[in-house]
């Protein structure tokens, strides 16, 4: 059975690099997801086919494919449905191409595109297969459940340095790549809340069984570096055994199990500290006191404050409504979680056994908040390890401006979701 494997990550980190890298030296076959939102967009004539390298011809065979496939839907496809998905930006115009196909066809529309022709082509043999731009977690769940030998790969790269690549497409214009970004990695509706259908990248990366980071290097060095985060990261998922855990995917899938004892109604989180001096584990999640959330709110704790404070207490106007920095200040001092954070709980479990994790090393699912930072920074703790980012972009200051930029890295390898799949074979036969 061939594998085939999705990549996801935010804008400018790198997906289609990797992509080119896996075909020209790993002999992959490239499906893009892309290129069926591009025919759509061309053939609605909210694009010009010349803006996203799209020709007649290959327009035709892509739509000429989508019509069969919404046929046996039981459904008439009808591109005049995509009319309105145009706007002056062309990222802005796909995006809105791919809402409107997930919302009309389902959230699993493209990849069921995808993974048709994927199913075509495999009749020409064994080829691995590579599915770039998945952008939405019903895309993921699709693929999943199409085949059990589909893993999803997550490509990543610091804001700076995903704005140094992609700085001259939007003109220096940073506010536009700012915007672009936030609705790439989560988008939401007026009142905040997540868009079924819609740009969910963040929601994907967490999805993903493995991370690799796409950090720059000189271009003569891309295809040498990815080669080589290919051969430890993606090769053991096609070919399970080959290699054992490395320490950081060790730990990380420890700070994974801890999540799973959360009942956080809002997000599971886990950590794991490993002491320096006595290699000592500690774990922790987050939680609060009696799980209250759950048994006394039946909500989270913060939703249940929102419907109760409904007028912001300065100004009087809807709480969604109010902008005022100073006002949303207040705002927060209402909107308090009353959880224990992962990070904190974790802290607490060494103080308990009267270890110090002084030089130690915290593996954990979220990047820590401001809070656990200061904490984490009094504790003597060394080095941060996490996988996804945190808003609050002054806790990641404060903790590389304490360690170094080196000791606050993103998590890369072998995620908890394919953790035992991967290394079940090593570990058995070791």
């Amino acid at each position: 059975m061939w594998s085939v494997l999705g990549l996801t990550g935010p804008f400018g980190s790198g997906c289609s690099t990797l992509a080119r890298v896996l075909e020209k030296e790993f002999s992959f076959r490239v499906t893009r997801l892309s290129d069926y939102i591009k025919a759509v967009a061309v053939r609605a004539q909210v694009l010009d086919g010349s803006k996203v390298g799209m020709s007649q011809e290959a327009v035709d065979g892509i739509i000429g494919e989508i019509a069969g496939i919404v046929k046996e839907l039981g459904k008439e496809f009808n591109p005049k449905q995509f009319e309105d998905c145009g706007c002056d930006d062309v990222r802005r115009t796909l995006q809105n191409v791919g809402n409107k196909g997930r919302k009309v066809y389902g959230r699993g529309f493209w990849a069921r595109l995808c993974w048709e022709r994927v199913r075509r082509e495999a009749r020409d043999g064994n080829v691995p297969v590579v599915i770039d731009g998945i952008r939405n977690v019903g895309e993921v769940e699709a693929l999943r459940g199409f085949t059990r030998r589909f893993y999803l790969v997550a490509v990543t790269a610091g804001y700076e340095e995903r704005w140094e690549r992609v700085k001259d497409e939007f003109g220096g214009n940073q506010q536009k790549f700012d915007e672009i970004e936030q609705r790439d990695r989560e988008e939401t509706d007026n009142a905040g809340l997540p868009v079924a259908h819609g740009q969910q990248v963040e929601a994907c990366v967490d999805m993903a069984d493995v991370v690799i980071r796409n950090p720059n290097v000189e271009e003569a060095s891309i295809d040498t570096a990815l080669r080589k985060k290919i051969e430890q990261y993606i090769e053991p998922l096609l070919d399970p055994g080959i290699r054992g855990p490395f320490e950081d995917e060790f730990f990380m899938t420890m700070a994974y199990v801890a999540s799973t004892r959360s009942e956080c109604l809002k997000r599971r989180v886990g950590a794991c500290i490993v002491a320096d001096k006595t290699d000592s584990v500690f774990v922790g999640w987050n939680h609060a006191p009696d799980e209250e959330c759950v048994r006394k709110y039946r909500q989270c704790y913060r939703d249940y404050l929102k419907k109760k404070v409904k007028k912001c207490p300065v100004c009087g106007r809807d709480i969604f409504e109010c902008q005022d920095k100073g006002h949303r200040a207040f705002i927060r001092l209402l909107d308090r979680c009353r959880a224990i954070h992962a990070e904190q709980s974790a802290l607490l479990q060494a103080t308990k056994s009267g270890v110090s994790v002084s030089g130690g090393v915290l593996y954990c699912t979220t990047m820590p908040c401001l809070t656990c930072a200061k904490l984490l920074i009094e504790a003597g703790i060394k080095r941060v390890i996490y996988v996804e980012p945190y808003p609050d972009k002054d806790s990641f200051k404060l903790l590389r401006d304490t360690f170094g930029a080196e000791n606050v890295v993103e998590f890369e390898g072998i995620k908890a979701p394919a953790f035992m799949q991967v290394f079940r074979r090593a570990v058995r036969e070791g």
